[in-house]
């Protein structure tokens, strides 16, 4: 499987429209299968200006989902990051990130690690370390504060 952002007018936009201008389509997550490209599921975000990183866990059976740069108001939270369980694309987890300032500040990115924990690095804001299959949270790491990336293991971080 493959996934795709169509962003319509995020700053981080995919598409060329201007400011400020809403087209027809709706910002998603497309799903697509990796040897044909045939469209297998599309998550969308209607409301939100932006959504970004997706990110699959090793097994494949979850998916994030960012509120992407611009962040979109849900359950009363500019940032967040979703988990979708993959076979019945049922919302399992809403994360809000530690930080709601923006555009920017509190933005996501999203990590799996080998055993399924979430690491997620925030701009502006503390990395949190969520469990596998709870996403309980389990551990702030106050020394991060920015963006960066996650080890394939997930043992080390770098950031920004």
């Amino acid at each position: 499987m493959a996934v795709g952002v169509i962003d319509s007018d995020g700053l981080g936009a995919v598409r060329d429209i201007p400011a400020g201008v809403r087209d027809d389509f709706p910002n998603r997550i497309l799903i697509l299968d990796g040897a044909t490209g045939a469209l297998q599921k599309s998550l969308e975000f209607p409301d939100c200006q932006s959504i970004e990183q997706s990110e699959w866990s090793p097994d494949g059976r979850l998916l994030v989902v960012g509120s992407g740069f611009d962040g979109c108001e849900r359950n009363g939270v500019r940032h967040w990051n979703e988990v979708y369980d993959t076979e019945t694309w049922e919302r399992v987890a809403f994360l809000p990130s530690p930080v709601q300032g923006g555009p920017g500040d509190g933005a996501t990115l999203a990590f799996f690690g080998a055993e399924g924990q979430l690491t997620t690095l925030t701009a502006g804001g503390p990395a949190h370390s969520y469990a596998a299959g709870t996403f309980e949270l389990e551990g702030t790491f106050d020394g991060i504060n920015g963006l960066g990336n996650i080890s394939p293991d997930g043992t080390l971080i770098v950031s920004d």
